[in-house]
């Protein structure tokens, strides 16, 4: 009777150690998600460009930017684009939204190491919108 109790109690505390384990896992892809997708400010934007074309500052590009989840991209490499706009900021910083097939990446230079690529997996209206023009 004792072994088989005892065989139990580890059973419990090995499935216990799975879930906790899966649990930490997805914690830290999501930490990864809000690591990549930072936020723009908007005062230290000093260029936007569309197609290489200098455009105005658009406060709500950066405004719908900024409001998009974190855990809602995937990351993802991207060869072509119909579309591309590009924002620099001080310190030979750059994020460019790259429009492609309805979808939209993000290639920035300011987070983690070297360049980085993701996709955002919904559309941000003001943004498609202008590549739609």
């Amino acid at each position: 009777m004792k072994k088989y109790l005892f065989v139990f109690i580890i059973l419990v505390l090995i499935m216990f150690g799975l879930f906790v384990g899966k649990q930490q896992q997805e914690q830290s892809a999501f930490m990864d998600d809000l690591l990549l997708h930072q936020p723009i400010d908007i005062e230290a934007v000093e260029g936007m460009y569309i197609n290489q074309k200098e455009i105005d500052i658009n406060h709500n590009i950066i405004k719908a930017f900024n409001e998009y989840p974190a855990t809602q991209i995937a990351e993802k490499n991207i060869d072509k684009t119909k579309g591309e706009l590009m924002m620099v900021f001080q310190g030979n910083i750059v994020i460019k939204l790259l429009y492609s097939d309805s979808n939209l990446w993000v290639k920035r230079n300011d987070v983690g190491e070297g360049e980085i690529v993701y996709q955002l997996k919904e559309t941000v209206e003001p943004v498609e919108a202008l590549f739609l023009e």
